[in-house]
């Protein structure tokens, strides 16, 4: 979905965290395509990533 821009802004960032989500969770399928995401995103990008998951994680607890 956002790694595409369907039906919600295209950002690699919500893309990366939501994918590491869904890996963490067991979904074999996100492993492949955050490798992908991964390798195009800046330095930058995957500290802002890594920040929303651990939001993420806090928030939901």
């Amino acid at each position: 979905m956002y790694i595409l821009g369907e039906g919600v802004p295209r950002s690699n960032v919500e893309a990366y965290k939501w994918l590491t989500i869904a890996d963490r969770s067991g979904r074999p399928e996100a492993r492949k395509t955050l490798a992908n995401l991964r390798a195009k995103m800046t330095p930058e990008q995957l500290r802002e990533a890594e920040n929303r998951i651990q939001q993420h994680y806090t928030n939901t607890r």
